[in-house]
């Protein structure tokens, strides 16, 4: 019995290394088409570049952020949007009409620009910490 125990927990742990490889071979293999974008159906997964939402979102998370209605927004909520050709995920500060005021939650002013609804990419639901990192580097083996 307690073999088929061990065998079965080998099995599956062979299993989620295979998943996570696929996974992170797939993220690489997009991310250099897309600008370290991937989209499957609502959802999209993005690397963090740059620490400004520290605390909460480092450098090399992965940000799993769903599509979300714009309207459906509410202060507090950390969104991922274009702006001049770049993603960038920060929290919402303020709704006004059609524009949402962010700010990242390590800067200590506002973003310059609004974002416009039609910039939004949609709501961070989930991180996987430190992935990017992982991605980044299988990713710059391979460009060489």
């Amino acid at each position: 019995m307690k073999n088929k125990i061990k065998n079965g927990i080998y099995f599956l742990s062979i299993i989620t290394i295979l998943i996570i490889i696929i996974f992170v071979l797939i993220v690489v293999i997009n991310s250099r088409k897309m600008n370290n974008e991937i989209s499957l159906g609502d959802w999209s997964f993005f690397i963090v570049l740059s620490g400004s939402m520290e605390k909460e979102i480092n450098i090399g998370d992965i940000v799993l952020v769903k599509k979300i209605e714009p309207r459906n927004l509410k202060e507090g909520d950390i969104i991922s949007f274009e702006q001049k050709g770049e993603t960038i995920t920060h929290r919402i500060v303020e709704i006004q009409d059609k524009e949402i005021y962010t700010k990242g939650d390590n800067n200590n002013s506002l973003d310059i620009e609004p974002v416009n609804f039609n910039s939004v990419k949609g709501k961070v639901e989930y991180k996987i910490p430190k992935l990017g990192i992982l991605i980044l580097k299988i990713n710059k083996l391979i460009l060489k």
